[in-house]
């Protein structure tokens, strides 16, 4: 009664409509994929990036490393050095007290050969006093 016969124009009109709902939600959801997939590219081209920098990063931490170690090799080499220098120098300086003592020494025992030995060879003012003899100064009558 109150449902019409539908006629085939009719029924064209409403397919075309159904049709065209279902190509607008297929615009929309190529769309969104569509903004899907530039999102995706950009997170990955951001991680291309990330991933560049972190292999940049791990390059020059390994320069660092050699860096680091070969400062410390300098450093020490240095500080044995500067020991080196301060023992061989002390030690310079102990030979060259030692030299000089063994020479003012040497030039005083020296000296006193010079003077001691005059000293003896020469005559004496007084002669030496003679032990007294036995039958001489000890008798009177004699």
């Amino acid at each position: 009664m109150g449902v019409r016969p539908m006629t085939i124009e009719t029924e064209d009109l409403c397919m075309d409509t159904r049709v065209a709902s279902i190509e607008g939600k297929i615009d929309a959801f190529l769309a969104q994929s569509e903004g899907t997939a530039k999102l995706i590219e950009a997170i990955s081209l951001r991680a291309a990036v990330a991933a560049e920098s972190a292999a940049k990063s791990a390059d020059r931490a390994g320069g660092l490393k050699a860096t680091l170690w070969i400062t410390s090799l300098t450093t020490i080499l240095s500080v044995v050095g500067i020991v080196l220098a301060a023992y061989f120098g002390t030690q310079q300086s102990n030979i060259g007290i030692v030299q000089s003592t063994i020479a003012a020494f040497e030039s005083g025992r020296g000296q006193a050969t010079q003077t001691a030995a005059p000293t003896a060879a020469a005559p004496s003012a007084t002669p030496p006093h003679a032990p007294p003899s036995v039958g001489s100064a000890g008798t009177k009558g004699g």
